[in-house]
C-alpha cells in the first residue's frame, strides 16, 4: 500500500523532520527519507526539537537518536529564529509556536529542558539514564530540575529527586 502526503505549505523535505518530532518510530523516519528520495541526516537540533511538542513518550526515536545517529545527549539548542518558519497550515504554526514558546523563553535547552518543561517523565527519566547532565542552565539560568519545579511537574521533579545522577548534579 502507497501512502501519498499532501502538506499544505510544506516541502516533501520537510515531512521526515515531522516524522522526528511527532512518530516514535525511526523506521517512519527512514522510509519517508527513501521515498522522498531525502538524505537521513539527523542534527543535534533535532535531539531537542523531538521534545519541544512532547508531554509523553517519544523515547523509541530518542533511543535511535543517541545509539545509531551518535548525537550528543547533552547538545545546547539556541532558539534564534522564527518559531513558526517552514511551517504549514496557521493551526499547525500556532500550535507549533505556543509548544517552541515553553521553550524558546528559556533561550537555550537542552533534550533534558525540553522533557522537563514538558512533564515527559519517562523522557526524562531516559535521557537521565543516559548521562543527560543536570546541571547545564538555559540561557536563563535554569536546570531542567528547576524548570520542573517552577511548572509543578511533579512526576518529572520526583524523577530527578530519585534518579542516581541527584548527587552529583545541582538542583
Amino acid at each position: 500500500m502507497t501512502i501519498f502526503f499532501a502538506v499544505s505549505g510544506q516541502s516533501s523535505a520537510a515531512l521526515p523532520a515531522l516524522a522526528l518530532q511527532h512518530s516514535d518510530s525511526p523506521d517512519l523516519f527512514r522510509h519517508l527519507c527513501d521515498m522522498l528520495s531525502a538524505p537521513e541526516t539527523v542534527t543535534n537540533d533535532a535531539l531537542v526539537l523531538t521534545l519541544v511538542e512532547r508531554r509523553a513518550g517519544g523515547v523509541a526515536m530518542l533511543r535511535w537518536m543517541l545509539d545509531e545517529t551518535k548525537l550528543d545527549v547533552n547538545w545546547v539548542y539556541h532558539f534564534d529564529y522564527p518559531a513558526s518558519a517552514g511551517r504549514g497550515d496557521a493551526r499547525e504554526r500556532a500550535q507549533w509556536d505556543a509548544a517552541l514558546l515553553r521553550c524558546e523563553r528559556q533561550k537555550s535547552a537542552t533534550a533534558l529542558h525540553a522533557a522537563a518543561i514538558n512533564g515527559n517523565a519517562e523522557a526524562v527519566r531516559f535521557l537521565l539514564d543516559c548521562s543527560a547532565s543536570t546541571e547545564i542552565r538555559t540561557g536563563r539560568g535554569n536546570t531542567a530540575q528547576m524548570l520542573a519545579e517552577q511548572r509543578e511537574q511533579g512526576e518529572v521533579v520526583e524523577v530527578f529527586q530519585q534518579h542516581p545522577t541527584r548527587s552529583r548534579g545541582l538542583r
